[in-house]
């Protein structure tokens, strides 16, 4: 988890440095596309014809715009599974299209390498390339107010580790308590031909 946060923590300070349109809302955009954010979630796998395994994840991540329709988005999340650490890495490159003066349509693909580590026997930590998930996004982002605003999007991907398509459902609220401070909850549902899987829960958000 360490190694998660020092990577996060890198990426956010090194891109906030880049020279970007970080203004909060820029683009007089719905909603706030400008963003660091920690996510905590309780994650339910559901194995066809197998015990249900549950657990709680975190993930930080980022969104970030390059211009005024390009989206750059990036996260790191980590979680533990029994005896083993699964590790993941997401990027995705997004295309915002304004359809209302409250109402975005966003475009784009993802990209997401999961690792699973289990300890060795002199208790160090094994990690080997679990998945690779390449996926196309889909999703729509709409002000409710100047503080409330809601994300529902679907992304399918093509799935290494059992080479078959996955749909992922993410629908998640967020309302701004001050300017800079943004909390909500969010509820994902992932399903395959192999594995259902639920993830629901919290976040907290801090705008660049």
């Amino acid at each position: 988890m360490k190694k998660i946060l020092l990577l996060s923590a890198l990426l956010i300070s090194n891109t906030a440095n880049a020279g970007l349109n970080l203004d909060y809302r820029a683009y007089n955009t719905p909603v706030n596309y400008n963003f660091a954010e920690v996510q905590v979630g309780y994650h339910v796998y559901k194995p066809d014809g197998q015990k249900d395994v549950d657990t709680t994840n975190i993930s930080i991540g980022s969104e970030l715009m390059l211009n005024e329709h390009v989206i750059l988005k990036y996260s790191f999340s980590g979680e533990e599974i029994n005896d083993a650490t699964l590790l993941g890495a997401n990027v995705g490159l997004l295309y915002r299209l304004p359809v209302a003066e409250k109402l975005d349509l966003v475009l784009g693909g993802e990209v997401k390498l999961d690792w699973l580590g289990v300890d060795d026997i002199d208790g160090s930590s094994h990690y080997s390339h679990e998945n690779t998930d390449i996926g196309a996004h889909l999703g729509v982002r709409y002000g409710f107010t100047d503080k409330l605003e809601g994300v529902t999007q679907v992304v399918i991907s093509d799935t290494s580790s059992t080479s078959s398509m996955t749909t992922e459902v993410t629908s998640k609220l967020s309302y701004y308590v001050s300017k800079n401070v943004g909390v909500g909850a969010f509820y994902l549902a992932s399903f395959n031909d192999y594995m259902d899987e639920s993830n629901v829960g919290l976040h907290v958000r801090f705008r660049f």
